[in-house]
């Protein structure tokens, strides 16, 4: 899927909110992998891979959040919706890479992240 399409989504996958975990709605497992690279949990949907945790905003709220996606546990694999914190509008984007740099976290990877969204 390019840019997956909200329908789109919600015909062929289950978010269980409070577990944070994904189904597919075709076999009923679980569905999901750690990727190494970003230290968090990925989903490929076509031969396009996404975040869980920004998959789960896209899933809950029908719109893609803007900027990172946040854990407030600081366990980057749970993507219970209650633990995750993000963006949903432009002007609060920048507040993101403020709070990359006050973080002691490399501007320029969090800043390149950033404009890919």
């Amino acid at each position: 899927m390019s840019e997956s399409t909200h329908k789109e989504l919600l015909e062929k996958i289950r978010y269980n909110k409070s577990t944070g975990m994904f189904y597919s709605k075709k076999t009923g497992l679980r569905i999901g992998h750690y990727d190494k690279q970003n230290e968090k949990r990925a989903i490929m949907i076509g031969n396009k891979k996404y975040q869980e945790a920004r998959l789960a905003v896209f899933y809950v709220t029908g719109k893609w959040p803007k900027g990172f996606v946040k854990h407030k546990t600081k366990c980057k694999t749970v993507t219970k919706f209650n633990d995750l914190v993000f963006k949903l509008d432009e002007e609060q984007k920048s507040c993101d890479i403020v709070q990359a740099i006050e973080q002691n976290e490399s501007f320029f990877s969090k800043f390149l992240r950033w404009l890919n969204g």
